[in-house]
Formats: C-alpha cells, sequence, structure tokens
C-alpha cells in the first residue's frame, strides 16, 4: 500500500467529518436533540465545545491549535518513517490524520467544534457517553488499529522482512556467525592451533623453495 493511499484515507474522512457538521448546523438549532434509535440510546445532538476530543477541556484556543498543529507534524513525520509498513497502520494513520484535520478545522474557523453523535449506555459502563463527532471516531479507531499493529504485529513484521533479506544471501553468514557463537571454548582453541600449524607450515615451505 503505497503512502498516499494515507491521504487519500485522511481526505475522506475529513470530508465526511465536516460534510455532517455542516448538515447539523444548518438543520438543527443548538442542543436540539434527536432520537434515533431507541429514546435514549442513540440520539442525534447538537453541541459545540472548545474542548478536545469528546469535548474534554485542556488548555485555551491557541494552546489546542498549537497541540493540533504539532500533533499533525508528528503524523506526517511518522508516515515517512512507515513508508514501508503494511496496510493496517497506514490506514490507522490515515484515520488519525483525516481526524485531526476534521477538528482542527472547526477550531481554526469558527472556534469550537460540532459534536452530534450522541450515546446512552448502561449506568454500570458510564451514565452517558459525552457526545462527539466523526472525527473523534476517526481518531480513536485509528488509534486502536495502530496499537494493536504496534503490540502484536511490528515485531513479526520486522521478523519477515530479515527473513526475507535473507533470502539474498545472508543466510550463510548468519548461519557461520551462529556456528562460531556455538564453538566451545576447545573446540575454538583447537581450531585456532590448527590455523597456527598450517600457517607454520605455509612458512617452512616457502623458506624451502628459497
Amino acid at each position: 500500500m503505497r503512502n498516499y493511499w494515507i491521504f487519500v484515507i485522511g481526505l475522506i474522512v475529513l470530508t465526511l467529518d465536516q460534510f455532517t457538521k455542516w448538515l447539523v448546523r444548518t438543520s438543527m438549532y443548538l442542543y436540539q436533540s434527536v432520537p434515533v434509535i431507541g429514546r435514549d440510546f442513540f440520539r442525534l445532538t447538537y453541541i459545540e465545545n472548545e474542548g478536545i476530543i469528546f469535548g474534554m477541556l485542556f488548555g485555551g484556543r491557541i494552546f489546542l491549535a498549537f497541540i493540533t498543529v504539532c500533533a499533525i507534524i508528528f503524523l506526517l513525520f511518522y508516515i515517512y518513517k512507515m513508508k514501508y509498513a503494511p496496510a493496517a497502520p497506514k490506514i490507522a494513520l490515515g484515520l488519525i490524520l483525516g481526524g485531526a484535520f476534521g477538528n482542527f478545522a472547526d477550531r481554526l474557523l469558527r472556534g469550537r467544534v460540532v459534536d452530534f453523535l450522541d450515546f446512552d449506555f448502561p449506568d454500570c459502563i458510564v451514565q452517558r457517553w459525552p457526545i462527539f463527532n466523526l472525527a473523534d471516531s476517526a481518531v480513536n479507531v485509528g488509534m486502536t488499529i495502530l496499537i494493536v499493529y504496534l503490540v502484536f504485529f511490528d515485531n513479526k513484521y520486522k521478523l519477515k522482512n530479515i527473513n526475507a533479506s535473507a533470502g539474498l544471501g545472508i543466510p550463510h553468514q548468519k548461519e557461520s556467525v551462529s556456528a562460531a557463537a556455538e564453538q566451545t571454548p576447545a573446540e575454538a582453541s583447537n581450531e585456532s592451533g590448527n590455523r597456527g600449524n598450517d600457517h607454520h607450515r605455509s612458512g617452512e615451505a616457502e623458506e624451502g623453495k628459497d
């Protein structure tokens, strides 16, 4: 999967996020809540917040914009570093990048973020889930995929690359190193002595020729 697909996925997420927010702003009034599934389980509730993901307040508007820009720069650097990675982490980075840009666009253009996805889970989990948007969802799904990949699959992918590289002739070198490492001190001493004797004999032969 080529790196440009990361930006394609990010652009799709950004477009969907901004389009759904525009629909909410133009078809609902602030704090309006419309049931979708059941009376309370899933509602469309239009709110605006100045916080970060899930409406959490942390610092002012300039600080949040600065943090978002730093996160985007880090993502772009990370995308470059993972140019040879498989598809899963690239899809994750595309989701995170699109979500970050989606909320950043709101904060930059309007000073606050539009949220409208409103779920009510059983009280044993949480009294009511914070209202969020598609950008929040994309960031969370992307982070989940990326963490799962890094924890369970990253080392396997690196090992696979090492084995693939070994097919170009590296195994012979690898085997010789392994064999040397497995020698006992006595075997190593005998081999060193044999090499010394061979060298001495070759020297005597050269002197005899002279």
